[in-house]
C-alpha cells in the first residue's frame, strides 16, 4: 500500500501544478505557490511566500470591445488603473503585439502601494471581438520569472464564428499575443 501511495501523491500534486483556469477568453495557469482568489469581476493572483515583497497579477473578466488601436489602450488603462500607476501618456511608450490574429498592448509605470514603490506592467489581450485585461504589481525582481512564466502561458480564445442557423462555435484557445516580457526594476 504504501508503494502506491506516493505515485498517486505526485500525480495529484502534478494535476494542480499545470492546472489551466479559465475567467472569460483567458485560460491561464496559477505559477506554481502562489493563490489565487475570485473577486467580483476578475481573479487575483499572488505571491504571498515572498516576505516583504509584493508579487501580484490582477485578471480583469472579458470585455464585449476590441481594443485593436494604442489610444483605445490608453483609454482602458486609465480607468483601470486602480494604483494611480504614473504612466506616461505617450503613444511610443505603448508595445502593440499580433500573433494568430490576436492582438495585445502593453506599457509600465510606477506607483506607490505602502509607502514602496512598485513597477506597475498593464496589458489588453484581444481576439477581433472581445478583450481582457491583465495588471503586475512587483516591488522587485523576486517574481520576474514566475510573471514571464504566466505571460507565455496565457492563452487566449479565438472570435465566436458565425455558422449556419443559430449555432455559434469557437476555434481551439491560441497563445495570447506574445506579451513584452516583466522588465526587471
Amino acid at each position: 500500500m504504501k508503494h502506491y501511495f506516493l505515485p498517486v501523491l505526485l500525480l495529484l500534486f502534478a494535476g494542480n501544478l499545470f492546472s489551466q483556469n479559465k475567467l472569460g477568453i483567458a485560460t491561464y495557469t496559477v505559477p506554481f505557490g502562489w493563490q489565487s482568489t475570485q473577486q467580483t469581476s476578475s481573479i487575483v493572483l499572488e505571491n504571498k511566500n515572498s516576505k516583504g515583497t509584493l508579487c501580484r497579477i490582477t485578471i480583469y473578466g472579458t470585455e464585449n470591445t476590441a481594443v485593436t488601436t494604442a489610444n483605445t489602450y490608453l483609454q482602458y488603462r486609465a480607468g483601470k488603473n486602480g494604483t494611480n500607476a504614473r504612466f506616461n501618456p505617450s503613444l511610443k511608450q505603448v508595445v502593440k503585439t499580433e500573433t494568430n490574429g490576436n492582438i495585445g498592448f502593453s506599457s509600465y509605470a510606477t506607483s506607490t502601494v505602502n509607502e514602496k514603490e512598485v513597477r506597475v506592467h498593464f496589458y489588453s489581450f484581444t481576439n477581433g471581438k472581445e478583450t481582457f485585461f491583465v495588471e503586475l504589481l512587483t516591488g522587485s525582481n523576486d517574481c520576474t520569472t514566475e510573471v514571464n512564466q504566466f505571460l507565455t502561458s496565457l492563452l487566449i480564445d479565438p472570435a465566436t464564428e458565425e455558422t449556419s442557423g443559430n449555432a455559434k462555435r469557437r476555434r481551439k484557445a491560441a497563445p495570447a499575443a506574445p506579451a513584452a516580457p516583466a522588465p526587471m526594476m
